[in-house]
């Protein structure tokens, strides 16, 4: 992909790797010269949430186990759904 330096030393970053990292306006990058090119890391604390076909997904690290918490969820909505909670 390419992109232009504008005559005030911008360019933009492509709707398609905004949307996957989750970037909006504000979002803050460490700026690092690397290998003769320039590497953007968005700082900690950016959103790592992404919209995909109406669903939000959390594209981050996480900091503990929890597939307990996941699975009780899992169980809650699908009794719901299924009516198995009456």
């Amino acid at each position: 992909m390419e992109a232009i330096l504008d005559k005030f030393g911008r360019i933009v970053i492509p709707k398609e790797i905004r949307d996957a990292l989750g970037l909006r306006p504000g979002s803050s990058f460490l700026i690092e010269e690397k290998n003769q090119g320039i590497l953007l890391k968005p700082v900690e604390g950016t959103p790592h949430i992404k919209n995909e076909h109406g669903w939000l997904i959390f594209t981050g690290d996480l900091q503990a186990d929890i597939s307990n918490t996941i699975n009780d969820v899992r169980k809650e909505r699908f009794e719901h759904v299924s009516g198995m909670n009456k």
